[in-house]
C-alpha cells in the first residue's frame, strides 16, 4: 500500500510546510499504519512560489534507509521507524540541499554507528547510537562524519551498556 500527500502554498514558507508535513507524516506513520508499515509513506510538499519540493519518506528497516540515501535529490525528510539499523555508512553523496533523516513520532530508531564521508547537505536528529563492544569494535568513532553542512542533533551516544555478557 502507498499513501501519498501533497500540500501546496501560496506563500514562501517552505520550512513551516516542511515542518507541518514531517508532523502529519510522522503521526500518520504511528497512528494509521503502525511500525511495520511505516515505509509505504511518501509525502511530497511544494511551495509554488519557490518551486521547492520536500518527499517525506518513512522507513523500517536498514534496506528502506539505504534505498532513501541513495534515491535522494536533496530537500528530502527520511523518517525512521524504532528499530535496529546497524552501521549507517555511506559516501561521495554531496547534495544540493539538506537531506534530514530523523526520527518518526515517538519512535526509537537505534544504530551501531554513523559513518559519513565526503559528503554535504545532510542532517540526522531523535537517532540513538549505540556501538557494540565485541573484537574489534571501535570505541572512538560512533560517529564520524567528514564533509560540510551537516548537523547531528537530539541524539544519544550510549557507550556505557553492560559487556559483562
Amino acid at each position: 500500500m502507498r499513501i501519498a500527500f501533497s500540500f501546496h502554498s501560496m506563500c514562501n514558507c517552505n520550512q513551516w510546510l516542511r515542518l507541518i508535513t514531517v508532523w502529519i507524516a510522522s503521526t500518520f506513520c504511528l497512528v494509521r499504519l503502525g511500525k511495520e508499515a511505516a515505509h509505504s509513506i511518501k509525502i511530497r510538499l511544494s511551495d509554488k512560489t519557490a518551486n521547492a519540493y520536500t518527499a517525506v519518506i518513512g522507513v523500517s528497516n536498514s534496506t528502506e534507509l539505504s534505498e532513501a540515501i541513495y534515491d535522494a535529490k536533496g530537500g528530502e525528510v527520511i523518517l525512521l521507524a524504532t528499530g535496529e539499523y546497524g552501521v549507517l555508512t555511506f559516501s561521495n553523496l554531496n547534495m544540493s540541499t539538506e537531506v534530514t533523516i530523523m526520527a518518526a513520532l515517538n519512535a526509537s530508531p537505534e544504530f551501531s554507528s554513523v559513518q559519513v564521508t565526503n559528503s554535504s547537505w545532510w542532517h540526522f536528529s531523535g537517532l540513538y547510537i549505540k556501538p557494540q563492544f565485541t573484537s574489534g569494535a571501535d570505541t572512538n568513532n560512533a560517529v564520524r562524519l567528514i564533509g560540510s553542512d551537516m548537523t547531528f542533533e537530539n541524539s544519544v551516544v550510549n557507550y556505557s551498556d553492560d559487556t559483562s555478557g
